[in-house]
Formats: C-alpha cells, sequence, structure tokens
C-alpha cells in the first residue's frame, strides 16, 4: 500500500474551510462576491473566540513567567490571555558573576551589581551582556531587567571555555514599551550540562542598556492559593509586605489581572510567577494561512462556520439549516469527546476537621 507519508504535515487553510462550508450553506462558487468573503471573514473570526467557550481547547494552553515588582500586588496578564489556570511561585538560584563583560560599552557590573537603579547601557546597537562564572553551571532561566524600550531579538548564548566559543541555545523577540525598568523571564530551551560563562546578545536598532541581568538555576515553583472574590475582598490589609502566597484572578475586559496577597516586596523582587493560561485563538486575516486549531477540530469548525454562514448570508440556502444544525451538533460532541488528557483523575473532596 502507497500511503502520501506527510501525516498531520497536511495542511488546512482558511480559503479551504471557507469554501467548504459556503458549499455546505448551498451559496455556489459563481455567487462568491467579495463582500460575502469579507463576512465571511468575520464570522469565522467569532466562531473562532466562541470555540474557545467551550473550555476544552488544549492546545490553547500555555505557560507564561509574570514579574513581579516591589510594592504592586496588581499583575496584569499578556493581552491574548483568557484565563489563568494555575500559578506557581518561582525562586531561582543566581549564579555568582565573575567577570562581567559588555562588548559595545556601558559598565557591565551595572547589570550585576544588585542595583536596580544602575544600569549596563551600551554605546552601539546589536551587542552582548555576560559573565564567565567561577566554575561550571547550569543556567535554566534567565531574566532581564530593561532599562529602556525598544524591539530586541535576543539570543542566549553560553559557552563551555570561558568566553572563547559561543553557543546559541535559544532566542526571544522582546518588545519593551515604556522607559520604566521592565521584567522579561525566560526558561531557557535545551540547557547544557553546565557552562562556565553566559551571555545575552540583542540583534536592534536600539542599544541594550539593562539594569539587571539575572542568570539563575535550580528553579523551584511552589503552586499558590487561588482565592474568589470574596476571599480577596475580604481581606483587610492587603499591602501586607513578602513574598506573595495567594492570588485571586479579575477578568478584565483586555486581559485578567492577578492581584497577589502578600504583596511583593523588596526581598521578592527576584520571585516570578509560573502561570498555565488559556489563549485566544488567532484572527484569520488572509485566506492562504491556516487556521489556530488542531486537526482534529477541522470538521467541527467547518460543520459550525457552515451553519453560521448560512443564518448570516441571504445568499444561503436556508432551508438547509435543519440538517447543518445536526451535523455541527454531531461533529463538535465528536472532537469534544477526543479533546482529553490521559492523565488519571484524582478527586478530591476537601474533607477536613470541623470546629463548632
Amino acid at each position: 500500500m502507497s500511503l502520501s507519508g506527510i501525516g498531520a504535515q497536511r495542511g488546512y487553510s482558511a480559503r479551504q474551510m471557507l469554501e467548504s462550508a459556503l458549499r455546505r450553506a448551498g451559496i455556489p462558487p459563481n455567487k462568491w462576491t467579495s463582500e460575502i468573503i469579507d463576512i465571511a471573514y468575520d464570522v469565522m473570526n467569532l466562531m473562532l473566540d466562541d470555540m474557545l467557550n467551550l473550555g476544552i481547547q488544549l492546545w490553547g494552553r500555555e505557560q507564561i513567567i509574570l514579574p513581579l515588582y516591589a510594592n504592586r500586588n496588581e499583575v496584569p496578564t499578556p493581552i491574548n490571555t483568557s484565563l489563568i489556570i494555575s500559578t506557581s511561585q518561582r525562586t531561582l538560584t543566581r549564579v555568582t558573576p565573575l567577570l562581567p563583560f559588555s562588548d559595545n560599552g556601558g559598565d557591565p557590573l551595572g547589570a550585576f551589581d544588585d542595583d536596580f537603579a544602575t544600569a549596563c547601557t551600551q554605546l552601539t546597537a546589536n551587542g552582548a551582556i555576560g559573565t564567565v562564572f567561577d566554575g561550571m553551571f547550569q543556567v535554566s532561566c534567565v531574566g532581564i531587567l530593561f532599562n529602556r524600550p525598544g524591539t530586541f531579538g535576543i539570543f542566549y548564548e553560553y559557552s563551555v571555555d570561558g568566553g572563547v566559543t559561543w553557543v546559541s541555545i535559544d532566542s526571544a523577540d522582546i518588545t519593551i514599551l515604556t522607559d520604566d525598568n521592565t521584567w522579561v523571564w525566560k526558561d531557557i530551551e535545551g540547557v547544557p550540562p553546565t557552562a562556565n560563562a553566559f551571555r545575552i546578545r540583542s540583534l536592534s536598532v536600539v542599544p541594550l542598556s539593562v539594569a539587571e541581568l539575572y542568570i539563575g538555576g535550580n528553579p523551584t515553583d511552589i503552586p499558590m492559593g487561588v482565592w474568589s472574590l470574596d476571599e480577596w475582598n475580604a481581606m483587610p490589609v492587603k499591602e501586607t509586605p513578602g513574598p506573595p502566597w495567594n492570588w485571586y484572578q479579575q477578568r478584565n475586559l483586555d486581559s485578567p489581572v492577578l492581584f497577589l496577597w502578600p504583596m511583593p516586596n523588596d526581598a521578592a523582587r527576584y520571585l516570578s510567577l509560573v502561570c498555565w493560561r488559556r489563549r485566544y485563538l488567532d484572527q484569520v486575516t488572509s485566506m492562504t494561512q491556516s487556521l489556530d486549531i488542531s486537526r482534529r477540530w477541522n470538521e467541527a469548525c467547518t460543520a459550525s462556520l457552515a451553519r453560521r454562514l448560512c443564518a448570516e448570508l441571504p445568499e444561503a440556502q436556508y432551508g438547509r439549516m435543519g440538517d447543518l444544525s445536526n451535523a455541527e451538533t454531531q461533529s463538535l460532541m465528536l472532537a469534544a469527546a477526543e479533546e482529553r488528557d490521559p492523565a488519571p483523575i484524582r478527586y478530591n473532596p476537601g474533607l477536613q476537621v470541623y470546629r463548632f
């Protein structure tokens, strides 16, 4: 038997889904106008937002790291966040710098002196800031306290020969919008066994300015307690200083905001929050792009789009609505049943000693 061999690599574009949905709605290709296509875009994007309300899209879950700032108990989340599922407090062990360096000017000690008021500000763009260690260490997480706004392509690089040769192990595209000191934390993918030097290298039109470069390892993530609105509101002193252990999630219009207790103080300024979030699905802006859905949802989304277009477009054959609704219900049920996690289910009834 001869097979294609491409498996899940076969794409399913927005054009393919839209054409299939229009045919199912009874609109032949000779009636597809630019106005119908524009309306279909809007309906498709509304459908993607509505799909998120099912709350079961496992591919829409991802881990993010949120920074903490002293004397701030409100932590905003990225703009495309729908819901924070869980939150842990992370502590790291900072690798002691032996020989800090900056290859494009500036004082490298300003990035390693534990003083947020000083910075290593390079004179020209596309430079590197880092340090040689006094031994071999494993770097698993890096925090950068940016001292100026700009768009930076950051490369994370390590060396095992004291900085003679460098190996790029990870990268990130980072945009800093304000000139206030802004933390960005990054888990390093493909952590090397050990290294005796580490640096960040920037590609940007803006010279790199770093108030603090935290190179760390041995992460410890401790789950934090989640509070309801009533529990948060009942806390009489919300500004109690210290490492935060509880959080309340306020789901605002654009993205949720986390309220922390205790409120982070100077002792907690190198802590961070490791969160699992449910993000919004990417919007469709081009007929040629793929949709932000798993292949196992292609039929369910196509059936749902067909039913929605039949209700939206006067050119559609409304008599097909019943059949389209039944097909949508069946395909959504099958897709939802497959959207599962194979981990065992554990129930915790929360029983404890009662006091009278």
